[in-house]
């Protein structure tokens, strides 16, 4: 383990043991215990393009999307008349005849067939870590001001650390994951998603340790649907890496580093294209490594997120010590926790 992952370690792992005194209770969101919910609980980090949601569980999800992923292609709904009667539309509202005007948009400016497009999502990464049962001194985390998400526990004598990022200057999301045990680490990583998966695949060809996932917004390939690659590289000295079909299996690392991007035919229209966006910045991130990386991106999103503040004093016998969770069945009730208003 070098220098800088048993500092990683240590920092992580004195936030979570003095979860009360460390977490601000106007900045930060935590939790003792993981979420079931995506809606509910579910922590977000993201970079303007990518973004993702951490479940928190023994073993973990990263529900992921990406801004161009919609549920289908470019349309033009404007209407082929619709030019032609703005003007008349226009001069029958000035006249008067409103309800004549009015019927007049609605059967020639009014798209008429197709729907709006949906948002998408990219699909989920899954982290198998093998703990299951009971996880001691559980603790997970947001910082609000600066955009990265952790979770910390015990489990079977040996404490694990997570963190997420999300960064805009490297276009990537990244994660850390440690054991304060040497190579008590294991992992084995997939992709998910609930439909239209044209390839899903693990790789450890070349040293480059990854899975992959490309998908579809479901059109027949004659329609040009949105078409989309997403990759997730992994960094794990020492570890022992195999590949088995569509998961990726990590076994006797003491720190593992993630590295994910996606990319889509929206902005790249051959699939080399935006594949090679993809290699591009996973390599640049790669080189960089995750603390460098790790720093430049709470930099930045600090530098948006601390913009403004609102300070509403201090929340009274307590309060504001306690899980967030906690917090918000109180404040159904009681309207005295302050700082939970500024947090949200």
């Amino acid at each position: 383990m070098t220098l800088a992952h048993a500092l990683f370690i240590a920092a992580l792992l004195a936030t979570a043991s003095n979860a009360t005194s460390s977490f601000d209770g106007s900045r930060h969101l935590w939790y003792t215990k993981p979420t079931t919910e995506w809606e509910q609980g579910a922590l977000p980090i993201g970079n303007g393009r990518l973004g993702g949601t951490v479940w928190g569980g023994a073993n973990e999800t990263l529900t992921i999307n990406e801004d161009t992923i919609w549920s289908g292609p470019i349309q033009d709904r404007t209407p082929p008349n619709a030019l032609a009667t703005l003007p008349v539309a226009l001069k029958l509202f000035l006249s008067g005849k409103i309800t004549e005007g009015g019927q007049l948009v609605l059967r020639e400016m009014t798209p008429a067939e197709k729907s709006e497009r949906q948002f998408g999502y990219f699909g989920n990464l899954d982290l198998d870590f093998g703990h299951s049962g009971n996880l001691e001194n559980y603790v997970r985390w947001l910082d609000t001001k600066q955009g990265n998400s952790s979770s910390s526990y015990a489990f079977d004598g040996v404490y694990f650390t997570r963190e997420f990022v999300a960064s805009y200057p490297a276009g990537v999301l990244a994660a850390r994951f440690t054991s304060s045990e040497e190579g008590a680490l294991n992992l084995k990583a997939s992709f998910s998603r609930l439909a239209n998966i044209l390839v899903n695949v693990a790789s450890t060809a070349g040293g480059v340790n990854s899975v992959t996932l490309m998908g579809s917004s479901g059109q027949p390939l004659d329609e040009n649907p949105i078409l989309f690659t997403g990759q997730a590289r992994f960094v794990a000295p020492g570890a022992k890496f195999e590949n088995d079909g569509s998961v990726l299996r990590m076994t006797g690392a003491t720190a593992i580093d993630l590295f994910f991007d996606a990319e889509t035919n929206y902005r790249f229209a051959p699939q080399d294209e935006w594949e090679a966006e993809i290699d591009r910045k996973l390599n640049a991130a790669l080189t960089k490594g995750y603390s460098d990386l790790r720093d430049e991106a709470l930099k930045d999103s600090s530098s948006l997120l601390g913009r403004a503040s609102i300070d509403l004093g201090r929340s009274p016998r307590g309060l504001s010590a306690l899980p967030t969770d906690e917090r918000v069945v109180i404040a159904r009730k009681d309207s005295s926790d302050v700082e939970l208003s500024t947090l949200t």
